[in-house]
Parts: structure tokens; C-alpha cells; sequence
């Protein structure tokens, strides 16, 4: 028994286990709760739908079933295994917590797998300290419900793999390679696992060119190496088993330019320019390639320098580079640690080392912690954030209240289409690209959503039934060109366009694109759509059912004034219903009700701004008017954003009423010359009525 008061000691060994598990704990921890953050992915819900029905339907895996742009058409390497993972998790859990959970298990394998790679290669304290963050910080990057997300554990397994055939290039050795990669082959695309390997094999000849190495035969180097090569075409994700080898279907997706049409196609720099940790793992990435080059490590000088090239021109690679790179310097550093090359460097430059890899480190936790923090508010916020990246409530309404038929989206709405419609609904695109549909595919959709001939040549052709898109009045004006569809129903986030004719809500889904178009003529056609509303809405949470209901009681007030003093915007459902009751009340309200409904609008559109900047100048204020208009010139000159006839036309409004009340501030004079001359000589000096019959047409 140990006496009172009596401290005893604790064995090195022990204390440097747990300081490394507490480590991973805390890393685990934030990324456990970074996991947590509304779904991301859009392709996550047409892997759902295809496990569902390859499982329960039994459906060809290999064959199309939902696009009518390529029914029936032929699908290659389709990642099977996750996608029945996939739907297994969330048959079990349901769809949010199984998704959650699919993604919390994907971490514990992956830091399973770091554990045990930090281990082989007897890394301090201070190494995982470092290092485990940065890594962290690029898991975090791509901690999305997509397949490649098990191919980063497959990854450290391959490290683990390679140090060992490094050391012993036998047989045994490149059996445990050769199922690895076979699985990795029939999971998904092995490319990162296929670079590694060939880093290993790259050494290997090296130094059997320089050094004579001659545990193996060059016999031995060509036969394993002709055999781990071939096992990229055995596949049982193709139809037959056998497909095109996934080091040739990379160079060919290489060889199209995806990156001008494919957001994670695109170069690194431009997405992540402004994140600091992302610049950090870059520079350590290139301190490692030189490193490698100074110990002659030739086969992690190929890999490392090989994926800083990718990782620069390709988003995509940013986590898989740099989870390659640290656990190469996590080597590197192994190595020297306590060394006779760590004892001579000075004192004061070790320490200052030192210094700056703690603070790196204690960035790259300040980062996890502060993502952890966005993840938190954004999961208690989770269906605003879903119905903002996901067109949840048009599916609803698709589902509920229409009867089937072609919906011509963009490639981020597909796969959620897909999974949350019945079959009785095609979809035109979705995440497909490159397995269903071809690259010249991707090039006509890029067209489509820019070209209103070929939008409305695509729905005469495919007999389309509906079109959605975002919520703006630019995709407004853009779909209402066809001759055949009309808006029929709209959120704050989504439109619908569609050619039926039953259960539609033209005037209010108008109200939420553009609710500065109201007048008292559609009161007759809005009551209509409120009684409608109310027949088909009772148990649904729509944006359309709350602004219906706002315009039922708009109109059932003589006294607009007192109507609008008592409102509470604070209390209102969301956004549309804000922007609405603002642009009723420019009309009969007091200025600070206007003031106080405008602050109220959360997500402010470009029309909100231009309006009621248009509105303050009416209304005599000027200074906060030309303050206000200067505020939108100042956030969309540098922006690629589309200054429309109907905007300008708005603006140079706002500064003739300026400019013949009070003296300019912000604005030169020539600055409104400009304006008309874009105008194209159309007159907008009148009064503010003939600037909105313009724009409601």
C-alpha cells in the first residue's frame, strides 16, 4: 500500500503514451464535432439512393435510372462498397444521424491508422504535438460523405506499407501491397495509393543503380511491379469486372480541362488564397521535398514533389498532399530528433525552431477550435443552412403536390433530386461527370445556364417539366425566356418553373423573387392562391405558406400605417416575409418602420440595397442614400457579379435625384454619363413609378 504524501514516479514511456493519446483525443475530438456541421456534399444523397436500390430494388449499378439526358446510359467504376455503407448507416440511424455517423467512423479509422503509423516510426511528443493539428486542419478540408474520404486511411496504410517494403523488399512485403491496392481498386480510384507505390519502386531502383543493392534481382522489380500495376483493372465495380486501368482514366480526365467547369477541378490557390493554414502546409510540403532530396529519399522526393504540384492545381488534392507530406516529415523528423544533428545546432536557433513550430502548431489548434465553433452554430441553425444549400422545400413541393416528370437543375441539385423524389422524376444532370456523363456534357451544361437559346432548345428537345435554379431575379429573368414554363412555386433560397397548371403559386413565389412588383390587380389572384395555401399547406413549413398568410393579413387592413407600426419583425419566419412587408411598406409606412424592417432583412439582396438607397433619396434623406448606393458600387466594381439593365438603370435614378438636390460625395459626375450611356438612351428621369413598371414588366 502506498502511503500518504508519497509521489510516485511515472514511468518515461508510460507519460509519452499518454501525452501522445491525449493529443489525438483532443484532435479527435474537434474533428468529431467539425463532423457534426449540416451535409455539404452534394453528391452524398445519389450514393445514398443508388446503395437503396442496388440493395433493396435490385437495380443495376452499372446502368442509369434517374437522368433523362442519359436514361439507360452506361456508368463506370461506381465506388459500390461505400455506397451500400452508405445506405446501411442510414437505414440503421436515419439520414442525419447515420450520415454523422459514417462520417465519425471515417475519422476513428484514419486516426487508428496515424496512431499506428507515429508509432512504427517512433515519433516524440513534440512531433505529434506539431504535426497531428496541421494534418487535422487538412482533414477537415474535405470532411465531406463522399468515397474518397476512406482512401485517406487506405493512404497511411500504404505509408506503413511502403516504409516496410523500404526496409524489406520481399515477397511478403508486396503481397500485403498487392491486396491493398486490390481492395483500394475495388473501393475507389487507388491514383494517391498507386503515386505511393511508385515512390516505393522508384527507390528501390535507385538504389539498386547506385548503391548495387542486391537484396532483390531486377527479375523480382519488373514481375511485382508488372503485378501490382495489372491489379488496377480488376474491378468489380465495373459491369465485367475488368475496366479501364485508374492510372489511364486519370491521365484521360487529365487531359480534358474539367477545371474551368468543376469546382474541385479548379486551382488550389484561388479557393484557399485567404486560408493561412493551408499557405503553412504548403511551405512544410516544400520543406519536405527538399529534405528528401538532402537524405536521397528518392521515392518520397517523387511522391511529395509529384502532390505539391497537384495540390496547387487541383483543390481536391489539398488534404490528401498534405497528409502525405506531414507524415513524411513526421518521418524526417523521427529520424533526427535527440541527434548529434539536433546537439550541434546552435542554441538560440533550436530554441527560436522550436519557437515557431509551437506557434504553428497552436494556430492549427486555434484553427480546429474556431471551425469546431462555426460547426456548432451551423448544426443549430441546421435546416436554415440545409435549405440554403439544398433545394429542400422545392423536393418537398415537387413530392407532395406534382405529378412527375424531367426537372432541368444544375449539377448541384441532382443528387438530391434523386434521392428525395420518387422515379416518376428525371433529372437533367448531377454529380456524375465522367462516369455517366462525358466531358462534352459538362461543357453544354457550363453553356446552358448562360445562353437562354440553349436552355429553351434543352426543354423543347427532352419535353423538360420543370426548371429550378437559385433565387434571384437575374435566374428569374433568365427562366422566364421559355416559352413553355412559368414560376410556380419559390422560397428564399429556390425557384421553380414548371408547365402545370395545378397547385402553382405564380403571385406569391413572384412576391419572393421581386416583392417590389406588388400592386392591387393580383389582390383577386393572391386571395386565390391564400385559399389554395391553406388547403394544401396546413402541415407544411413553407416560406410561400408564411407569406400568404402575411398578405392575408396586409390586405385585410384599411389602416396600412397602423398595420406596419405594429409589426414585429424579429417574430417573422424568415427573410421573404421581411423583404416583403420592407418593399409593401416603402409605400405607406413611416421612414423608421421602413429603417427598422430594412435592418430587420438578414441576407440582403442587391435589389433590397438599390431599392431602398432609391427610397432614402425620395424621401429627402441624401447622405444616407448616396452612403448606401456607394456601399453597393464599392461591393460589386471588383466582384464577378452582374450588373443587369434594371440595376443600373435603378442607380443612375438614384444619383439624377441626388444630383439635383445636393452635391455628390462619393460619385463623380462622369460617373452617371456612364451609367446612361449604358441605358442605351431609355429615359429613367420620370419618377420612381415607370423605374419599377420596368423592372416587374
Amino acid at each position: 500500500m502506498v502511503g500518504v504524501g508519497v509521489v510516485l514516479p511515472i514511468d518515461k514511456n508510460r507519460a509519452h503514451i499518454i501525452y501522445v493519446s491525449l493529443v489525438f483525443i483532443t484532435c479527435y475530438i474537434l474533428l468529431a464535432i467539425i463532423a457534426m456541421r449540416p451535409m455539404i456534399a452534394f453528391d452524398s444523397f445519389w450514393h445514398l439512393q443508388m446503395g437503396k436500390d442496388f440493395l433493396e430494388n435490385g437495380l443495376s449499378p452499372w446502368v442509369d435510372h434517374y437522368s433523362f439526358s442519359y436514361p439507360g446510359g452506361d456508368i463506370s467504376s461506381i465506388p459500390l462498397m461505400f455506397q451500400i455503407l452508405v445506405y446501411k448507416f442510414v437505414s440503421l440511424f436515419g439520414e442525419e444521424r447515420g450520415f454523422y455517423l459514417i462520417k465519425l467512423f471515417y475519422i476513428t479509422l484514419l486516426f487508428l491508422a496515424l496512431f499506428a503509423y507515429f508509432r512504427k516510426i517512433k515519433a516524440n511528443g513534440y512531433i505529434v504535438f506539431l504535426l497531428l493539428p496541421i494534418i487535422a486542419m487538412a482533414i477537415n478540408l474535405r470532411l465531406i460523405l463522399r468515397p474518397e474520404i476512406f482512401s485517406y486511411v487506405l493512404i497511411v496504410i500504404s505509408l506503413i506499407l511502403y516504409l516496410r517494403a523500404q526496409k524489406s523488399f520481399v515477397t511478403k512485403e508486396l503481397v500485403y501491397i498487392s491486396l491493398l491496392l486490390l481492395f483500394w481498386a475495388n473501393y475507389h480510384t487507388p491514383i494517391i495509393g498507386y503515386i505511393i507505390i511508385f515512390g516505393l519502386f522508384l527507390d528501390k531502383a535507385v538504389n539498386k543503380l547506385i548503391h548495387q543493392d542486391d537484396s532483390f534481382s531486377w527479375t523480382f522489380w519488373f514481375v511485382s511491379g508488372g503485378v501490382v500495376f495489372s491489379i488496377g483493372f480488376i474491378n468489380i465495380n465495373e459491369q465485367f469486372f475488368v475496366g479501364q486501368h485508374f492510372v489511364l482514366d486519370a491521365l484521360s480526365v487529365m487531359s480534358n480541362d474539367y477545371s474551368q467547369y468543376v469546382q474541385e477541378y479548379k486551382d488550389s490557390y484561388g479557393l484557399y488564397s485567404t486560408d493561412l493554414m493551408v499557405h503553412v502546409s504548403w511551405a512544410l510540403s516544400i520543406y519536405v521535398a527538399i529534405w528528401s532530396l538532402i537524405n536521397k529519399q528518392y521515392g518520397f522526393l517523387f511522391i511529395t514533389g509529384l502532390l505539391i504540384y497537384f495540390s496547387w492545381t487541383l483543390s481536391r488534392l489539398v488534404t490528401a498532399a498534405t497528409l502525405i507530406n506531414m507524415c513524411v516529415l513526421a518521418l524526417y523528423l523521427s529520424q533526427v530528433m535527440f541527434t548529434k544533428h539536433m546537439v550541434n545546432i546552435r542554441p538560440a536557433i533550436r530554441k527560436a525552431m522550436y519557437f515557431v513550430s509551437y506557434i504553428v502548431a497552436l494556430m492549427a489548434y486555434f484553427y480546429l477550435g474556431s471551425i469546431a465553433n462555426t460547426s456548432i452554430n451551423e448544426n443549430g441553425n441546421k435546416q436554415l443552412v440545409l435549405e440554403k444549400r439544398y433545394p429542400v422545400q422545392v423536393a418537398d413541393y415537387l413530392r407532395s403536390y406534382q405529378s412527375g416528370g424531367n426537372i432541368l437543375n444544375v449539377l448541384q441539385y441532382g443528387s438530391y433530386f434523386i434521392n428525395k423524389l420518387p422515379p416518376s422524376f428525371k433529372v437533367y444532370y448531377d454529380g456524375r461527370s465522367n462516369i455517366l456523363y462525358p466531358f462534352d456534357f459538362v461543357v453544354h451544361n457550363h453553356r446552358l445556364w448562360r445562353d437562354k437559346n440553349i436552355m429553351n432548345e434543352v426543354v423543347d428537345r427532352y419535353d423538360v417539366n420543370y426548371a429550378t435554379h437559385v433565387n434571384t431575379v437575374e435566374k428569374f429573368g433568365f427562366l422566364d425566356s421559355s416559352e413553355k414554363l412559368r414560376l410556380g412555386f419559390a422560397d428564399d433560397n429556390y425557384q421553380l418553373f414548371t408547365d402545370k397548371k395545378i397547385n402553382v403559386f405564380p403571385l406569391s413565389s413572384m412576391l419572393l423573387v421581386f416583392p417590389a412588383c406588388w400592386n392591387d390587380d393580383w389582390t383577386k389572384g393572391i386571395q386565390k392562391e391564400i385559399i389554395l395555401s391553406e388547403e394544401l399547406f396546413e402541415d407544411k413549413d413553407y416560406t410561400l405558406k408564411y407569406v400568404l398568410a402575411f398578405m392575408n393579413e396586409y390586405l385585410s387592413q384599411v389602416d396600412k400605417q397602423s398595420f406596419f407600426e405594429s409589426l414585429q419583425p424579429e417574430k417573422m419566419h424568415t427573410d421573404g416575409v421581411r423583404r416583403l412587408a420592407l418593399h409593401l411598406a416603402l409605400k405607406s409606412a413611416s421612414t423608421d418602420v421602413v429603417s427598422d424592417l430594412f435592418t430587420s432583412v438578414q441576407i440582403k439582396s442587391n435589389y433590397d440595397i438599390l431599392i431602398y438607397s432609391h427610397y432614402l433619396a425620395m424621401t429627402e434623406q441624401y447622405t444616407d442614400a448616396e452612403n448606401l448606393l456607394y456601399y453597393y458600387f464599392e461591393n460589386t466594381k471588383n466582384a464577378k457579379k452582374i450588373i443587369t439593365f434594371d440595376k443600373i438603370a435603378i442607380m443612375y435614378r438614384v444619383l439624377t435625384i441626388l444630383e439635383h438636390n445636393v452635391e455628390l460625395q462619393h460619385f463623380e459626375s462622369t460617373y452617371k454619363d456612364e451609367l446612361k450611356e449604358k441605358l442605351k438612351g431609355v429615359n429613367f428621369d420620370t419618377e420612381g413609378e415607370l423605374l419599377f413598371d420596368y423592372i416587374c414588366k
